[in-house]
């Protein structure tokens, strides 16, 4: 997922499996509460720690920020981990400018309550040629995922309101149009928000679901293929 021309926030947020959220480009949904990820297309990704952010949530957002370095971007950027109070102007001027500052007000519930109301209101939806399954596993792990089958990834709670699609290598056209057309459907007939994502080209925003994927801490995923620009662009088309 390589943002070629605009920025893209994320959020990390939880008490004992980090929950991604993708955000839109604003600081009105930041808070104290929480770690947030700015990546910007120059190659700058900063990790802002709000001042009521724990342990975890800090650990796996810098796991994540490590892994868009490495793999989206081919090690060409620099991450900068900020406190709250310590921002530079370049990052604020990112999210909408100077007035940026006055809008950190966002209150979200503690982070154990958050992550279990993120997970309730997830869809994760298995499509087959045996038909499709709603799985209620939480939290998502990486072997929920086969080559036979096109997997669609919902939190009905998404502020960017947007939908992961996942198709395997293995999949046959009847399957991954029947889960397009529902994907869309999902997301209320706009095919531009749905994130289309092939087996073994994976972005890390992606990965980061999984709460087995992310590396170091995150189980091996084999050998690294190397995100190039033009092919995670196309996710974003």
């Amino acid at each position: 997922l390589q943002p070629t021309d605009r920025v893209v926030v994320l959020r990390v947020v939880g008490a004992k499996y980090c929950v991604v959220q993708r955000l839109p480009c604003s600081a009105a949904h930041f808070s104290e509460r929480g770690v947030y990820l700015v990546w910007i297309p120059q190659g700058t990704i900063y990790v802002w720690h709000g001042a009521h952010a724990n342990a975890i949530e800090r650990v796996k957002a810098l796991e994540l920020a490590a892994a868009i370095k490495d793999r989206e971007m081919g090690a060409r950027a620099s991450i900068t981990r900020l406190e709250s109070g310590d921002e530079p102007e370049g990052m604020w001027d990112a999210l909408g400018g100077p007035v940026a500052k006055e809008m950190r007000k966002h209150e979200y519930p503690p982070a154990a309550e958050e992550e279990k109301a993120f997970y309730a209101s997830m869809r994760f939806i298995v499509f087959s040629k045996m038909g499709r399954q709603d799985v209620a596993d939480r939290p998502l792990r990486r072997i929920l995922l086969r080559s036979e089958c096109v997997v669609i990834v919902l939190a009905a709670d998404d502020p960017a309101r947007r939908a992961w699609m996942w198709m395997g290598k293995e999949t046959s056209s009847d399957v991954t149009r029947a889960a397009l057309s529902e994907c869309v459907r999902m997301v209320g007939g706009r095919e531009e928000l749905v994130d289309k994502v092939m087996e073994s080209w994976e972005p890390s925003i992606f990965r980061a679901i999984f709460v087995d994927w992310l590396t170091p801490c995150g189980t091996s995923a084999g050998p690294q293929t190397i995100v190039t620009v033009n092919a995670s662009a196309a996710l974003l088309a």
